[in-house]
């Protein structure tokens, strides 16, 4: 799927666009929206973005502007105009910056939109296919052409002034790119001058020369995190990356990893072997982002915790984050599992049973809507009203009705710790209709009533101001 985003400071415009347009029929998907130029721009330094729909008459930053600078830092990055007139001194600009197309906002009848996206689509297959034998073809004079240095900041302890000024460059906080061929002297005083001072890795980069343009340093900066998290082995200090994997690494897409998402929170892979290493090697090919692991992990272990007795155990899985290579969480994932399963065998249910049951649990903690009844959420998960009571009360250890009221008081004292809605409101939100009844049962469960806990809070912030 080809990644993109749509510029326009017309939000009913951007949104119109988003909800008309055949995006999936074309292999596009819509990531992102901006306002603006400058926001268009943070979108594509944070994620890697492969069509832009940019208007040309924007505030603060205008389309053209913005297409310039994509030129010189995205320039992998297809755009195509959005107008809303045929100003052809506008269009012939915008495509001698770069543009691929053109689209008029006041002519979006069905056909019409259609032949665009095919036309752009069509164009782009074309430029691929043109570029990799760009690539495969390339000069290789050297086989280094340089090489990544990721490690803790200490750039103020570096002698850069004994270093040729341009040698080494930094591109984020902790990554530095090195120039300079293997062995040459220049080489051999950056590498002392840094290695020695941080704990670090090296990436080394083979392909031809860079020539340090932005769009390889904004690349870098993108893909260094994932080469890091996903293909490193604890102790490891050397790597290799090669320009071709730099220039083509795109993100998958949020719909393959809500798949594999899905997959994890299905928690077939407790019981089943096989799953569980399928699972992990799907994982790794979607390559999400390490905060996004650590996201899901937390997800899946939070209702476990209401389960698992055992108080090391308990501490191990809700132990995800301190995680920075994949390897380390995956040996962490495989002894939770076990401490899991372990759990399990405590119980006279089979183990489908138990994983049902946490899932209802997960149901529980995480929505928004109450209007369920006992006997709707047990349906839910393959078991009857009175079934799932019993087992609740016997592996939760107290009963489903008293275990749904206080995960209710929780969200409460979320709401009043976050929010300025009127007590009523998280009332409602919380799935209580009589506003009495609510502060009633906060107040025997608290020992203070919603609003004098709300007063509360908000002396004891002012004093630590």
């Amino acid at each position: 799927m080809l990644k993109a985003i749509i510029v326009d400071d017309e939000k009913l415009v951007r949104k119109g666009i988003i909800s008309i347009f055949p995006w999936d029929k074309y292999g596009i998907e819509v990531v992102g929206e901006a306002g603006n130029g400058e926001l268009a721009l943070e979108i594509l330094q944070e994620h890697a973005v492969d069509l832009i729909f940019v208007d040309l008459t924007m505030p603060i930053m205008g389309g053209l502007e913005l297409m310039k600078i994509i030129g010189e830092r995205f320039p992998y990055t297809w755009m195509v105009v959005l107008t809303c007139h045929q100003d052809f001194t506008y269009i012939q600009e915008a495509l001698r910056l770069g543009a691929i197309d053109y689209i008029i906002k006041t002519q979006l009848d069905q056909e019409m939109i259609e032949h665009a996206l095919e036309r752009i689509t069509s164009r782009i297959i074309k430029e691929k296919q043109n570029r990799i034998p760009a690539e495969s073809c390339a000069s290789n004079e050297y086989e280094i052409c340089g090489h990544v240095l990721v490690g803790e900041d200490k750039s103020e302890q570096f002698p850069l002034e004994f270093i040729e000024p341009e040698l080494v460059i930094k591109i984020d906080n902790g990554v530095w790119f090195i120039t300079s061929m293997k062995h040459s002297d220049a080489y051999v005083q950056a590498q002392s001058c840094i290695s020695w001072q941080t704990n670090s890795i090296w990436l080394d980069v083979e392909g031809r020369n860079p020539q340090s343009t932005p769009f390889f340093y904004d690349r870098l900066r993108v893909i260094v995190p994932f080469i890091q998290f996903y293909h490193f082995e604890p102790g490891q200090k050397m790597g290799k990356l090669s320009l071709k994997t730099i220039s083509e690494f795109r993100l998958n897409s949020d719909e393959e990893w809500r798949l594999v998402e899905d997959q994890w929170l299905d928690m077939r892979w407790i019981y089943d072997d096989e799953h569980f290493a399928v699972l992990l090697k799907k994982m790794v090919h979607a390559m999400p982002e390490p905060n996004k692991v650590h996201n899901l992990m937390n997800e899946l272990m939070t209702p476990w915790l209401e389960i698992v007795q055992n108080e090391p155990d308990r501490k191990r899985l809700q132990n995800n984050d301190q995680f920075l290579l994949w390897t380390f969480l995956v040996d962490w994932f495989k002894e939770t599992r076990t401490a899991i399963r372990n759990e399990m065998k405590q119980h006279s249910y089979g183990a489908e049973i138990v994983v049902n049951l946490v899932k209802a649990i997960r149901h529980i903690q995480q929505t928004t809507d109450y209007s369920f009844s006992r006997d709707e959420l047990a349906a839910k998960y393959l078991m009857s009203g009175g079934y799932f009571s019993q087992i609740f009360k016997e592996t939760v250890r107290k009963p489903y009705g008293e275990y749904l009221k206080e995960i209710r008081l929780r969200k409460a004292v979320d709401y009043l710790n976050e929010t300025n809605l009127p007590i009523y409101q998280i009332a409602e939100q919380t799935g209580f209709q009589d506003e009495k009844y609510f502060s009633k049962l906060f107040r025997d469960h608290y020992g203070i009533n919603p609003n004098d806990y709300r007063k509360q809070r908000i002396s004891n912030s002012g004093e630590k101001e």
